[in-house]
């Protein structure tokens, strides 16, 4: 009787350890040490997980993070896809997808690489310019959005006829759409679900132009002609627009009618122009200014649009933890542009760079609204995009 309850034990937990062994899906742990010998702190109090670009001696590689695993899981995106030198391509993200857009120089050829997230899937569009060999096509001026490829190029005499290109990513179809007569200094882009934002300078004022993707036309212009533009971004579908005299608008971008004003600390603000954001109901990320000069090239703080109230979010504070026990990081800076924001479980994602054994290698900070790092990744380059699992 003895005997048989030991050799059911011994099952059971030979059974345990079987269950315990995992299913070979999940990204493997390759150790709990940083680019600094000291822990990484892994031991995230929230679940989360995210993607980070970064660019490495000219290649693209993409990396999984989450708050499980102590080592990201690394893709070489450059030999994956064949992409050309990192330096040609333009890359952002819109709903859990990865857009990369290259202009070859010197051509109307331009190409991209749309891969999903979510299931790996990868789309290809090849020569997806439209016009004539005789036009400028920009070279760093493709964006994209849910649902199109969009694109500035030059034409007519004198180069001053400012045209967008629009490819509908389902159907291939193609759309010339002319934007404006002058000069194409400092336009930018954003897109929402079905809209297309375009900033522009002319007669030294700001107008943004619309252009709906699922009509494939410019339905109108924005434009306050009493008021200097600072910055402006999109809020769930909106377009707000800060001025330099501490007032803000919010545009409804299918009426194009203003649905509400107020004001903001101007001062507190550090971005200018039109910038990408992430926003959830009343609230905005927003770049904050800094004291300059100092060990930061930005701060970034939440603006709530409703009451007017903003919230720092201090990176000095994030600074300091990581250069101390038991982060110990070498800090070099963060990078501009590589943030991001999960509304729902309060994280912040920033990238930054460090000293790596004399090269400047990255990594991206996890923290929380309270200013509490909960866990901090190294990876190879400096990072240029985050991207939260949604």
């Amino acid at each position: 009787m003895k005997l048989k309850s030991y050799l059911l034990l011994l099952l059971t937990l030979l059974m345990a350890l079987g269950c315990s062994s995992g299913d070979g899906n999940e990204p493997e742990e390759n150790g709990s040490e940083n680019g600094n010998g000291e822990e990484n702190g892994s031991e995230a109090g929230v679940e989360f997980s995210c993607h980070a670009v970064s660019v490495d001696d000219m290649e693209l590689k993409l990396y999984f993070i989450d708050s499980k695993t102590t080592q990201p899981l690394e893709k070489n995106l450059s030999v994956e896809l064949g992409l050309p030198d990192a330096e040609v391509l333009n890359i952002l993200s819109e709903d859990n997808k990865l857009y990369i857009t290259s202009k070859a120089l010197n051509t109307s050829s331009c190409d991209a690489w749309i891969k999903n997230l979510s299931n790996g899937n990868l789309l290809e569009k090849s020569n997806y310019c439209v016009g004539d060999e005789s036009d400028i096509f920009s070279f760093r001026k493709n964006f994209a959005t849910s649902n199109a490829l969009y694109y500035q190029y030059l034409k007519g005499e004198f180069l001053k006829d400012i045209w967008i290109g629009l490819v509908d990513l389902e159907s291939g179809e193609k759309r010339d759409i002319f934007l404006y007569e002058g000069d194409d200094f400092g336009l930018k882009g954003l897109g929402s679900s079905d809209k297309i934002v375009i900033e522009y300078f002319k007669d030294e004022q700001t107008f943004f132009a619309i252009i709906d993707t699922q009509q494939k036309q410019l339905i109108g212009t924005i434009n306050n002609p009493n008021k200097f533009v600072k910055s402006s971004t999109l809020l769930n579908g909106k377009l707000v627009i800060f001025y330099f005299d501490g007032s803000f608008e919010v545009y409804n971008l299918s009426s194009l009618s203003i649905e509400k004003t107020g004001n903001y600390p101007v001062n507190q603000f550090g971005k200018f122009g039109l910038f990408k954001s992430s926003g959830f109901e009343s609230q905005i990320l927003v770049e904050a200014s800094t004291i300059q000069p100092g060990p930061l090239s930005y701060n970034l703080a939440l603006f709530n649009i409703v009451n007017g109230e903003i919230i720092p979010l201090d990176l000095n504070e994030i600074r300091e933890q990581m250069t101390k026990a038991p982060y110990n990081v070498l800090f070099s800076g963060f990078v501009n542009g590589a943030y991001e924001i999960d509304f729902g479980k309060e994280l912040l994602y920033v990238g930054f760079q460090y000293n790596d054994n004399g090269i400047l290698n990255g990594g991206v900070v996890t923290f929380n609204f309270d200013l509490k790092i909960e866990k901090i990744d190294y990876i190879k380059g400096k990072p240029v995009l985050i991207i939260p699992k949604s």
